[in-house]
This record gives C-alpha cells, sequence and structure tokens, in this order.
C-alpha cells in the first residue's frame, strides 16, 4: 500500500519508506534457519516461484488498482495504471510460463526467460514506435507507450503455448476419462484466457491514448473526413424527446463509415449512431456510445459531450438544418476481440471449474489421495 500510494503521488516518499520499514522489519529481525541457498535451475524453486509469485502479484496489483482508483477521484490519470501495472502484466507471463512448463526442462526455462528479456530490451530501446496506435505518446518524462507494451509482450506471449499445451493435455486427459468435467481442464482455460484478454489489453488500452487530442475529429456535414484510411461522414443530427426505453431525450449524430483502398476508393462499411441521453430528473446526462465491430477490431464514437448544449441551443434557434459541425471522439481498437475472446474463455472455464467440484464435493478421507489430483 505504501509503494501504491507513493506512486498514485498520494503519499510522499519518506512515510511511504516508514510504512515498509514498520511492517518489514519484524521480519528482517526473526532469527533465520539455515538453508541451503535456492537456485533458480532447481525445478522446485520454479515451482514456488511460479505459485507464490501468481498470488502475491495478484494482491498487489488489487491493491495497486484500488489506491489509483481513489486518487482518480480528484484528478483522473489515464496513464497510472498502464504505467505501474506493466510490471505485473509481466510477473504474470513469467508465472504462467514457468507453471506450465514445471515438468519441462528447468535451464531450457531460464534460456526461454533470458531470450524474452533480450526481446524486451531490444524493442524497448530500438522499435518503440514500430507498434502502431499512440506507441510513440509519451506516458512519463523518460517512457512512452510503446516501452510498456515492449515491457510485458514478449513474456505474454512466450508463456501462450505452454499455456495452450497445457489446455490441450488436460483435454485429451479428460476424454480419456470420459468426461471435460475436471477442475484442471478448466483452471487452464482460464490462464489461457487471461493471456488473451492482457493481450487484447496492450492493444486497445496501452496503445491508445484516451487523453490525446488525435482521438477528436471535427466532421462537416456531408463531408467525408479521412483518418488513419477510415472515411466518416456526418449525415445529420438526430433528437428524440419519444419513444425511448431509457431517459427523456436524446441528441445524437448520425456517421457514416468508409473503407479506404488502396486507390481511394471509399467503400461504406456501416453506420454509428453515438449521442447522449437526458434525465430531467437527475439533471445529468448520459453518453451512449456506438461501435462498429470488425475483423480487425472495433471503432468506438463518443459524442462529445460538452456540445450537446450548445447544439440544443443552435437548434431552437436555427433549426437541425443549421449544425453543420460536430465534434465526435472516435477510438480504433485493433484485436479487440482477443478480449473479448479471452473473457469468454475465462467465464467458461470458470463455470466448468465450479460444475466440476460441484459433481465432485465429496472429497477423500485420505489427505494423500488429494495430493495427486492437485499436482496434476
Amino acid at each position: 500500500m505504501g509503494l501504491s500510494l507513493a506512486w498514485a503521488q498520494m503519499l510522499e516518499l519518506p512515510v511511504a519508506a516508514f510504512m515498509l520499514v514498520t511492517f518489514v522489519l519484524p521480519w528482517l529481525l526473526a532469527p533465520t534457519q539455515e538453508q541451503d541457498s535456492p537456485s533458480l535451475k532447481s525445478r522446485k524453486m520454479q515451482l514456488k516461484l511460479a505459485l507464490w509469485g501468481s498470488v502475491l502479484v495478484v494482491n498487489l496489483y488489487l491493491v495497486l488498482t484500488w489506491v489509483l482508483l481513489i486518487s482518480s477521484i480528484d484528478a483522473i490519470n489515464f496513464d497510472a495504471h498502464e504505467l505501474y501495472g506493466a510490471p505485473f502484466l509481466t510477473a504474470i507471463g513469467v508465472c504462467l510460463f514457468l507453471y506450465t512448463r514445471r515438468k519441462d526442462d528447468t535451464n531450457q526455462n531460464l534460456y526461454l526467460l533470458g531470450g524474452a528479456t533480450a526481446v524486451a530490451l531490444v524493442g524497448a530501446l530500438l522499435f518503440p514506435d514500430s507498434l502502431g496506435a499512440d506507441s510513440s505518446t509519451p506516458i512519463s518524462q523518460q517512457l512512452q507507450r510503446g516501452h510498456i507494451v515492449w515491457f510485458s509482450l514478449p513474456f505474454l506471449l512466450l508463456a501462450g503455448a505452454p499455456v495452450g499445451r497445457e489446455v490441450v493435455r488436460q483435454a485429451v486427459k479428460a476424454r480419456k476419462k470420459g468426461t471435460l468435467l475436471r477442475i484442471p481442464l478448466g483452471a487452464h482455460i482460464v490462464h489461457f484466457g487471461l493471456l488473451l484478454l492482457l493481450l487484447g489489453h496492450l492493444s486497445t488500452t496501452t496503445l491508445v491514448d484516451r487523453g490525446d487530442a488525435s482521438h477528436r475529429l471535427s466532421l462537416v456535414k456531408n463531408e467525408m473526413i479521412v483518418h488513419e484510411g477510415i472515411g466518416y461522414e456526418f449525415t445529420e443530427l438526430l433528437l428524440e424527446d419519444e419513444g425511448l426505453e431509457v431517459g427523456d431525450g436524446f441528441v445524437g449524430v448520425n456517421i457514416r463509415i468508409f473503407d479506404i483502398d488502396s486507390e481511394g476508393t471509399p467503400k461504406e462499411i456501416g453506420e454509428v449512431q453515438p449521442g447522449m441521453l437526458r434525465f430531467d430528473a437527475q439533471a445529468l446526462p448520459r453518453s451512449e456510445v456506438d461501435t462498429l465491430t470488425r475483423l480487425t477490431g472495433d471503432i468506438v464514437f463518443i459524442f462529445d459531450g460538452s456540445q450537446s448544449n450548445a447544439l440544443m441551443q443552435t437548434v431552437q434557434q436555427d433549426g437541425l438544418e443549421s449544425v453543420e459541425l460536430v465534434r465526435v471522439t472516435i477510438y480504433v481498437l485493433p484485436h479487440s476481440h482477443a478480449v473479448w475472446a479471452g473473457w469468454g474463455l475465462m467465464i467458461g472455464g470458470m463455470t466448468l471449474v465450479a460444475v466440476s467440484q460441484g459433481k465432485n464435493s465429496a472429497l477423500p478421507t485420505n489427505l494423500h489421495d488429494l495430493i495427486p489430483s492437485e499436482e496434476e
């Protein structure tokens, strides 16, 4: 908590250090038993790191998230979670890699982790802008978004193959036993879904600067504006006061989307209607986001709520046809399907675990009979 509060600039560094010393000092002063120094080449040590490391990482990440949410009450910081969360994502990839390769050669595990570290360093130092999107946008004085992604991406990709292999192995075991209701199968499906979700998170969150002005486009009525190879055309302003399922009024815009080929020829691929819902009783509007889903990912459209009141005044004075210019926030989120696929696999895996646990709720009376299934 002390580190998280210091990172969120809610606590002075000396106070945070005092908190750390206060909690850690009894452990440092406690008498220790002489033991052989652990070796990273030991299979037991690697398994212990994978099991305990994942527990510690998840708990620390939750504390960091909680602290950053509290700090965002006064001042929103879009970049803090991506910046401070990157080491935790890296650690999750390492833990999953070591656990799913617990029966493989331990030296080879270290070589592969060393290779991933080299790739991460080379990518961060030489190719921070090569990932597209907002990878060149600064996230701190020394770092940009491309650096943050390179710090985690190689380790998450490295863990993907052994985790996927473990899912296949458990599925084969389940088939031989004649039932898919097995806890290990569901657990590893959850792990694979988590990796997909985190990879999608890097592409759709870390590489997208939510506060960058380049995502806010001014659209002129009946004129196509081309942005990053996609054309957008504002066709009409929408005002609705009746027949709404939610809210007392709706103001929005109709936008046609075009795909621009290599020859510059536009092809219409969809139409969206982002806007704002009005609630008279609460006097608080709610943004109605619209999304265009493509094979490469989602395009999210958010109507600029700050202009809704001004537009309403213009419409009341001069009519709907007088509105010739609107501002819309547009986020292109490549690989967003990985996020939804990851969530789906996690939900499916957790459901399988719950059902399997319910079916096999009768535990053996002998503890030694339980150990092999846990090792599995």
